[in-house]
């Protein structure tokens, strides 16, 4: 009986094929379950592409042969692609590491093939975002040098070059834009700037295509919060304004879809509106912020980390205006009540997370702070009950109720009290009382409470 012959290369070549298209139909599909099977057919695909070598070129001094080694460079790529999103969602770092190993082969491979622009643009920044992703400071010089690479390769934009790489080098140096922004310092806001209005620039230059107008937004709006935080905020006020007129084209026809990403907009612009001191149209756009976000707060992460932090900053904005507004002014109360409503509503939005509410524990913290200054300054005698309704276990709350608690011991105790009336009085006895009651809380918390 005679044995059954070895695939022939063409066959070989297929099997590699069939294995990437498994892989790439995995990863597009979005569903965490199919990675898995996306991974190993990556690997599949290789054990082939490396048995095709082979049978190719038995003489390892004989070049790989083109058909083989260009499957195989779009195979490492897609599986760096697959295990970046694994370590999305398992949050474990060996698979950003052997992610980068992937990238590593796929850009060795595309140098040996002078493989196409668009290839190792994206090959360059996907090592660029892996190593961000890494955090330490060598892994950030790296990734910036990556995303240094991905712009040297495409070159500068001019009237011939294609929608998709013209997008790509948008992308570029939008990423490159937030390593520097993120290195801090007058020099790395610069650098940023320059690189987003590069992106800017790089990106209307396809505005008719919907992709590249999204990221069009997605770059004004970066470039709105570099102008801010460099002190332009007229600047910053004009480029959110541009990205919001982008995104709402696409709210228009489909909210659904861009629904967060119009959400964080509104935060953004309002932020940069309260800090030109535009604080009625802050206001607005903050508002609008939250109620554009809707019901997925309940449901999604981003979501919900939007809507907090539009909570925070309309919190923040309408407390200050209670603070600096005369005890008689007309709008004092309304802006009093929607001050306090927004940082419940914030701490409530956390909890109904439940196990999953520490995903939300810095926003968190910092609506418990305000709450508590708030309170503390302009209801004290409610500052008792929201201390204790939202204490919780977590050490930072005790460490910032502890505070309320001093603070507000001490503003009554060193008040005078010649001439006050006897009602004046007994609500003063009734926030110490509040307070110590809050004080019996916290000895049973691991932040040491203040001494009676």
């Amino acid at each position: 009986m005679s044995l059954p012959l070895p695939p022939s290369p063409s066959a070989l070549l297929d099997t590699v094929r069939g294995h990437a298209e498994v892989a790439e139909a995995a990863w597009r599909s979005g569903d965490p379950a199919k990675l898995s099977d996306g991974l190993r057919a990556c690997d599949e695909a290789l054990t082939a592409v490396q048995l095709g070598l082979v049978k190719t070129a038995p003489d390892e001094t004989v070049v790989l042969p083109v058909a083989f080694a260009e499957m195989a460079q779009h195979v490492w790529l897609q599986r760096g692609h697959m295990l970046d999103a694994l370590a999305s969602i398992q949050g474990e770092t060996k698979w950003v590491v052997e992610a980068l190993r992937s990238y590593d082969q796929a850009i060795g491979l595309g140098q040996k093939l002078s493989s196409e622009v668009g290839f190792m643009v994206v090959a360059w920044i996907s090592r660029g975002k892996g190593l961000q992703r890494l955090g330490s400071p060598e892994a950030i010089t790296e990734a910036l040098r990556c995303y240094d690479q991905a712009i040297a390769v495409v070159g500068e934009p001019n009237d011939a070059m294609p929608f998709e790489l013209r997008n790509t080098l948008g992308a570029a140096l939008m990423g490159r834009a937030g390593l520097l922004q993120r290195g801090g310092g007058a020099a790395g806001l610069v650098g940023a700037r320059q690189s987003l209005e590069q992106a800017v620039v790089c990106l209307q230059g396809c505005v008719d295509h919907p992709l590249a107008r999204r990221n069009l937004s997605s770059a004004l709006t970066n470039l709105g919060l570099v102008q801010q935080e460099a002190g332009d905020v007229a600047a910053a006020v004009d480029a959110q304004a541009q990205a919001l007129a982008i995104i709402d084209e696409f709210w228009i026809t489909d909210p659904e879809a861009v629904r967060v990403e119009r959400a964080t907009i509104l935060l953004n612009l309002g932020q940069a509106q309260c800090a030109a001191h535009e604080t009625p149209a802050g206001v607005a756009s903050l508002r609008l912020a939250i109620s554009s976000a809707g019901e997925r707060a309940r449901a999604e992460p981003a979501a919900a980390d939007t809507v907090l932090r539009s909570l925070h900053a309309l919190a923040v904005t309408l407390g200050a205006q209670v603070a600096a507004a005369a005890p008689g002014e007309a709008s004092r109360a309304t802006w009093l009540a929607e001050a306090s409503d927004a940082v419940e509503d914030g701490l409530k939005l956390i909890n109904g997370w439940g196990e999953r509410a520490g995903w939300f524990a810095a926003i968190g913290n910092r609506l418990f702070d305000f709450g508590a200054w708030f309170y503390r300054t302009q209801q004290p005698q409610f500052l008792g009950e929201f201390l204790l309704e939202h204490l919780g276990q977590d050490p930072e709350r005790a460490r910032i109720a502890a505070s309320a608690v001093q603070a507000t011991r001490e503003a009554i105790t060193q008040r005078s009290f010649s001439g006050v009336t006897h009602d004046a009085m007994e609500r003063a006895l009734d926030i110490l009382q509040s307070m110590s009651e809050v004080n019996e809380r916290l000895k049973s918390l691991t932040v040491p409470a203040v001494s009676a």
